[in-house]
């Protein structure tokens, strides 16, 4: 069954992939609050294409769990062909950016947008000094800010002047899986675990009117954000586009998801002084984290060891404890 299940989803990732070629092809995405498009017309090679790459990935996987050993190494190959390009075809050394590119000029584009970053977020960008320098425009709100979550450069949509500049939880969740990933495989002087907190904060917030809890609402997009509220929200309410469960699981609590049968726990450590997630359903067993740490003086959670401990099917398991079973990676701070 788990072959059957394999070779079909790696046959739908190879229908989605194409023919192989090296060329950076983005997928749709709301062209009017994407600025770049609106620099110059022509088609562009994007930094959207990253997901490409990670969707190779993944196929290579799903085809080594259906035991195809030749249409995995296809599928990296092709992975590895999409990273070269995304390396030598977008990267900008004079402005040491990851830009999209105009096909018919080979012109760099210099307006740019959250997009740009989608290549951090699936690792396919070498951790070293020289690519991480496009990290350092985080560190500018006039550029990135924290909050709102913008498609768009804000400088860039500034010397553009035209287009929409809407934000939203679909934005927040892309800012969510580059941290995730830049915390982890990027470390640097410009982000840390605190604008992680402070998105997490302002992610949560805009989807309650007016931050009333009894009141939410987590339109498809917002504008018109005046430094206090947010004054125009979307006729399309209570919109999934976004996603917001996993970054407590898999990044504050730190549940890695794996292939193998072990357990990972690998934090961003974001200040909570201690938590519960609980009824987690994972490999057919249900877990449950807690956090306490054991640097404040107060026991949180009676007959708990401070610290982490992870509990599954009743029986509690520590790091150390059933060798192989639990994996506790680096808290990322």
């Amino acid at each position: 069954m788990r072959r059957r299940w394999a070779a079909a989803v790696a046959a739908a990732l190879l229908l989605l992939l194409g023919t192989p070629r090296p060329a950076l092809a983005g997928p749709p995405i709301t062209t009017a609050d994407a600025v770049s498009f609106h620099w110059k017309p022509g088609r562009m090679d994007r930094a959207e294409s990253a997901y490409q790459y990670s969707g190779a990935l993944l196929a290579a996987q799903a085809y080594e769990a259906a035991g195809n050993t030749a249409k995995a190494n296809e599928m990296r190959t092709l992975a590895t062909r999409i990273q070269n390009a995304i390396l030598n075809v977008l990267w900008n050394p004079n402005r040491q950016l990851f830009e999209h590119r105009l096909k018919s000029t080979n012109e760099w584009v210099p307006w740019k947008e959250i997009n740009n970053y989608y290549p951090f977020a699936v690792g396919a960008i070498p951790n070293t000094a020289t690519y991480k320098q496009a990290l350092r425009l985080f560190d500018d709100p006039a550029q990135y800010p924290i909050f709102p979550f913008y498609t768009a450069n804000q400088a860039d949509k500034a010397a553009s002047g035209t287009g929409s500049n809407n934000f939203s939880t679909i934005n927040s969740t892309v800012q969510f899986r580059r941290l995730s990933s830049v915390l982890r495989n990027y470390p640097n002087e410009w982000i840390d675990a605190t604008w992680y907190k402070k998105l997490l904060s302002w992610n949560a917030w805009a989807q309650y009117i007016g931050g009333n809890t009894q009141w939410p609402d987590a339109n498809e997009f917002w504008a018109d954000w005046n430094g206090s509220s947010i004054t125009y929200r979307s006729w399309i309410h209570h919109n999934i586009l976004g996603s917001s469960n996993w970054t407590i699981i898999e990044d504050v609590a730190g549940l890695r998801p794996r292939n193998d049968a072990k357990v990972e726990l690998s934090p961003i450590h974001i200040g909570w002084t201690h938590f519960t997630v609980n009824n987690l359903r994972y490999r057919n067993a249900d877990l449950t984290i807690v956090w306490d740490d054991p640097a404040d003086g107060v026991v949180r959670y009676p007959g708990v060891p401070e610290g982490y401990s992870i509990y599954g099917q009743r029986h509690p398991r520590r790091h150390g404890l059933g060798p192989g079973a639990v994996h506790v990676g680096p808290g990322h701070r």
